[in-house]
């Protein structure tokens, strides 16, 4: 038997701002749904993403998603 490790060059595992905003999207609407794929989805951690994704967000689109999303946080709370 031989064995031959493979090495392959380290990838860059950073995401970029977009799909850090994309996926915080994803998540909300999983929240959203109460969805049984949500697994550990959380306001909180929309709210962590969607901040990685604000460096391209010249009309505040982005901004206002991220409002939106504490803003029923807070009616979850209730």
């Amino acid at each position: 038997k031989m064995e031959v490790p493979l090495l392959a060059p380290k990838a860059n595992l950073t995401a970029s701002s977009d799909f850090n905003f994309a996926m915080a999207v994803a998540m909300f609407g999983q929240l959203l749904r109460d969805s049984a794929y949500k697994g550990d989805a959380s306001y909180a951690k929309v709210i962590e993403l969607a901040r990685k994704g604000l460096d391209n967000d010249p009309n505040g689109y982005r901004r206002e998603f991220i409002r939106l999303v504490e803003a029923v946080e807070q009616l979850e709370i209730i």
